[in-house]
Parts: C-alpha cells; sequence; structure tokens
C-alpha cells in the first residue's frame, strides 16, 4: 500500500487572469493562507475563505469589526465580509506582513472596488498605494478618478481631475459623486465658465 501524501500548511493559491484596459493579460494571485496558525478566517461574498491573524487586523487596520471573542474550539473565528475575493486577496497583502502588490498592473474597475474596500476597512497601507496610482491613472480614467477623490475627499485629486471631466455631462456626474461634492462641482464650473 502506497504511504498517504504529505500535506503541509501551505500557501494555497489559484490564479485569476484578466485584462488591463489596453487589452493585455495580467493574472492576479490568489493566496487564501495568508498566515500559519491564523485565528481568523476571512469569508468573501463568493466564499473564497482568507485564513488571518486577529493582530495583522488589529495592527494594520483601523476599520474591521472587533474580533475579541474568543472561541472555545481550535476553529478560526470566521467572519463574512460583502467583498469579492479577488478583492479582498488584493487587500489583505497590504494586512500582513508581505511585500505589497503592483496596483499598476490591475484594471481600473479592481482598483475602484480596491480603494472602496481600503476605505471601508481602513486598511492603511492600501489607502495610500490606492491614491498614488489613482493620481498616476487620473489621465487615462479622470471620471473614476474624480469619483473616488470626491468621495473620500482628496481635494488636491479631485481638483486634478475636475478640469478633465469639464465636458462631462450633469447627469453623469450627479450619479457618481456625493451630494456636497455635487454642489462644489457646480460652482467649479460656473466659475470655469465665467473665466473662458
Amino acid at each position: 500500500m502506497a504511504p498517504a501524501p504529505e500535506t503541509k500548511k501551505a500557501k494555497i493559491s489559484t490564479k485569476l487572469t484578466g485584462s488591463k484596459a489596453d487589452g493585455s493579460p495580467y493574472t492576479l494571485l490568489q493566496s487564501t493562507n495568508f498566515c500559519q496558525s491564523a485565528d481568523v478566517t476571512i469569508i468573501s461574498s463568493d466564499g473564497i475563505r482568507f485564513q488571518l491573524h486577529k493582530k495583522n487586523l488589529a495592527l494594520n487596520t483601523g476599520g474591521f469589526p472587533p474580533l475579541e471573542f474568543t472561541s472555545t474550539t481550535e476553529e478560526p473565528e470566521q467572519v463574512t465580509l460583502s467583498e469579492k475575493g479577488h478583492i479582498l486577496d488584493l487587500l489583505f497583502h497590504f494586512v500582513c506582513p508581505q511585500r505589497y502588490p503592483n496596483l499598476e498592473s490591475i484594471e481600473m474597475s479592481v482598483l475602484s472596488e480596491l480603494a472602496e474596500a481600503a476605505e471601508k476597512y481602513e486598511v492603511f497601507g492600501a489607502i495610500s498605494m490606492c491614491k498614488v496610482v489613482m493620481k498616476f491613472e487620473t489621465p487615462n480614467h479622470p471620471l473614476e478618478v474624480f469619483s473616488y477623490a470626491t468621495r473620500y475627499n482628496y481635494l488636491d485629486l479631485a481638483d486634478k481631475a475636475a478640469l478633465l471631466v469639464l465636458g462631462t455631462p450633469l447627469p453623469t456626474i450627479a450619479s457618481r459623486v456625493p451630494a456636497n461634492a455635487l454642489v462644489a462641482w457646480v460652482q467649479f464650473l460656473l466659475r470655469h465658465i465665467d473665466h473662458n
């Protein structure tokens, strides 16, 4: 009889593929076991499980729900989040002690979802990196950047993107920005029209 295969507690991974805005392919590594001997399992809305340490969440985020309950079993505590697995995969790279992923190679829709999750859970490293990449992407995706910047009050970034979305119809802008930013947008438009 053959010996049973050796099991390892190593990183479990699968590859997700997609394409950038220019049509070129990219591959995203989806790691479901970020930490050995994890004490919390985060489950994405599409059922992907991520093994993490509560300590990493506490040290590197400000917005995850408190995970203070002690389990009476040896199983890690489980928390389900509303984000999809590929977004949480990117987000958790900013929570655990490891290199940050290269966000320049992901498509804008994924960057926008990641930026929203980073802001929601206050993942500070991801917030900073998303803002940097959004600034870089302003010429290519001004409406998305303007929407992001106005939602999270990044005025310097909103000002840069505003100049690039001047010709965008007001209903489109209204559907993408918070109400308080819409008032500022209309005032900006009126000032811009008066100066031209």
